[in-house]
């Protein structure tokens, strides 16, 4: 599992990376919160962000496909 985690985060910045232009901000925000599952307890939250031009209307319909890339 600790491989697929790291995998993920490093697709997701070098994702950002390519999106942004020359000077953009990726920021990487982490925290913790309440969980709202009847387990309750605490989960993490991480939020990745960047300054891209976002994805293209057309293609968002098929983001979630594998291997599907632009």
């Amino acid at each position: 599992m600790h491989v697929e985690i790291v995998q993920l985060f490093s697709n997701l910045i070098a994702n950002a990376i390519v999106a942004c232009r020359k000077g953009a901000t990726i920021r990487v925000k982490i925290r913790s919160v309440e969980a709202v599952s009847k387990g309750g307890g605490r989960q993490v939250r991480i939020t990745v962000a960047d300054d891209g031009l976002g994805i293209a209307e057309l293609a968002v319909a098929r983001i979630y496909e594998p291997f599907y890339t632009t």
